[in-house]
């Protein structure tokens, strides 16, 4: 699901291409891998993120102006990316989707570690809207997921002259948009900890 080629550069940053798993969590001291951390499924999968496995490039930046131990992260990504086509052919031939700029910042009030992070996704693949007429999500799920069950010719054109077909299913446009976005926010602060020193 993941699989990225990185370069390190001078001053901390490094450029990164490959396979991206998009659902990663975000990264904090608590829930970031269900392996050594929490198991909550909200925990350790980000919710705003775009879910596949996409192909793309990116760059991962250490500053230390105006804070210490801040880590900026960009990257370019597929949104077309699947787990099961590694394929280069067709590759952003819907648009693009930017993952960042992702910024998170250690802190340490009271000598405790803590994280800020702030991140975002654009997209200019077009999408379905959110506000849709519930029967075009029907209509929707009968074209694209299950192709069998749905039977074109008796919903071709609602506009045709045959007063003979009948139509089951509506005919109406589904609603899209070009672009996407969505802006999140994670952090994580220890309130006490008996190791740390």
């Amino acid at each position: 699901m993941d699989l990225t080629y990185m370069q390190p550069s001078p001053r901390g940053s490094a450029a990164f291409a490959g396979r991206v798993y998009g659902s990663t969590p975000t990264p904090n001291d608590f829930a970031h891998n269900y392996r050594t951390q929490f198991l909550n499924m909200g925990l350790n999968i980000n919710l705003a993120a775009a879910p596949g496995a996409h192909l793309g490039v990116g760059r991962r930046a250490r500053a230390s102006v105006p804070w210490k131990d801040a880590l900026m992260t960009v990257s370019v990504l597929d949104p077309d990316g699947t787990p099961v086509d590694n394929s280069l052919a067709g590759a952003f031939s819907s648009g693009v989707l930017v993952a960042g700029p992702r910024g998170r910042v250690t802190i340490r009030p009271f000598g405790l570690a803590g994280h800020q992070l702030v991140g975002g996704y654009w997209s200019n693949k077009e999408r379905l809207r959110i506000d849709q007429d519930p029967s075009n999500i029907a209509l929707f799920l009968a074209e694209s997921r299950f192709p069998r069950l749905n039977d074109r010719a008796r919903c071709s054109d609602a506009s045709s002259s045959d007063s003979s077909r009948s139509c089951s299913c509506p005919c109406s446009r589904s609603k899209t948009k070009d672009y996407t976005w969505t802006v999140y926010y994670n952090f994580d602060q220890y309130l006490w900890n008996p190791g740390q020193r």
